[in-house]
């Protein structure tokens, strides 16, 4: 995949209309952007270099976005990663949201590094972009999380 030029501001979330950066907006870093798109798959790249006591960490996020012909296939490959992802381990033995919305499933991966209260609200800022509403349309099973070295599971409307 080539990696897009634009200018951050200009990067938005494919299917939703919402800037990129609106998802770290409350994290307490600077992100900066990379977008990259090849057929129905999209991937944006958030990355933040922070220091914490004195040592220098770099910070990453990656949002993968697939867009399907139909809803059927959305859910069958939501299912799919469920299904595979290990009962111990969870998807990447790292920190994975997944959610189907519209003709899109989204995948939000970040590296152990970050804590699961930071994870957990940025999922919860893409849950929003994705409308909850829609998101559990008629109580369906439509997003999963994985806990970072741990089990994945299925999320319920709140």
């Amino acid at each position: 995949m080539q990696a897009a030029a634009f200018k951050e501001k200009d990067c938005i979330i494919p299917g939703t209309g919402t800037a990129c950066l609106s998802l770290v907006k409350d994290l307490p870093w600077n992100f900066d952007l990379a977008s990259n798109k090849k057929n129905d798959l999209s991937d944006i790249l958030y990355t933040s270099y922070a220091t914490i006591g004195k040592q220098a960490v770099k910070i990453r996020l990656r949002l993968e976005i697939i867009a399907f012909a139909n809803k059927e296939e959305v859910g069958e490959e939501l299912r799919e990663r469920y299904s595979t992802a290990d009962p111990d381990m969870g998807l990447s033995y790292a920190w994975d949201f997944i959610a189907d919305h519209n003709l899109h499933l989204y995948h939000l991966h970040a590296d152990c590094i970050l804590s699961e209260a930071n994870f957990v609200s940025i999922a919860d800022a893409l849950t929003e972009i994705l409308e909850p509403t829609d998101l559990f349309q008629n109580n369906n099973q439509s997003a999963f999380l994985c806990r970072c070295g741990g089990p994945c599971r299925m999320l319920t409307p709140r």
